[in-house]
């Protein structure tokens, strides 16, 4: 009878010992997409991303953002996060997800353009606010003419930066007048400075 029971025993724990040495499992979470808004941004762009992740465990899920394997993008944990990228050309962006046990990354590329803007207004003669048409209208080495309207178009400038406004008319002095370009569309109408004068006619 007491062998019975010391081998009764020993099969328990034979049992018992067996089981609580099985490694517990792990699935990995999974990234099944990174995205970004708006599709094509400027470097002065509030640029939205997100990130599509699961668990197959249902473990709670934690996520960071890194920028260029480098500077983290926000210090929260967060899925969708805000980001301003102040500089131009190809923004690697990696977020890295954690289920508590194990990492996995996935990242995404975003290239980013130069912010530009464009500069509109009438162009008119000082002295008696009359539109002038044919005026010679010079942006940051941008060039047009205003129209039968009077009205002058530059697109494609830089955005947050000094411009110089030149505009020529024969009979009328040079203009030009230092302006920021502070807004993604700008209005800026010329006032030719008086009429020159090349004394009565003989």
């Amino acid at each position: 009878m007491r062998v019975l029971l010391i081998a009764i025993s020993l099969l328990i724990v034979l049992i018992f010992g067996c089981e609580q040495s099985e490694p517990i499992m792990n699935v990995l979470p999974v990234i099944h997409e990174i995205t970004y808004l708006p599709e094509n941004p400027d470097h002065l762009t509030s640029i939205q991303l997100w990130v599509k992740a699961s668990d197959a465990d249902g473990d709670l899920l934690s996520y960071s953002w890194q920028l260029n394997s480098g500077c983290a993008l926000d210090d929260l944990d967060h899925v969708i996060i805000q980001w301003r990228p102040l500089s131009i050309g190809n923004q690697v962006v990696t977020c890295t997800v954690n289920d508590g046990i194990d990492t996995v990354s996935g990242r995404i590329v975003i290239p980013v353009l130069e912010a530009r803007t464009s500069m509109s207004g009438l162009v008119i003669e000082d002295a008696t606010d009359q539109i002038l048409a044919g005026v010679s209208v010079n942006v940051e080495g941008r060039s047009t003419q205003s129209d039968s309207r009077g009205y002058y178009f530059v697109e494609n400038l830089p955005r947050q930066v000094e411009v110089v406004i030149r505009a020529s008319h024969p009979g009328y002095k040079q203009y030009t007048e230092q302006y920021f370009t502070h807004s993604e569309s700008l209005v800026q109408d010329i006032r030719m400075q008086g009429a020159i004068s090349n004394g009565p006619p003989e």
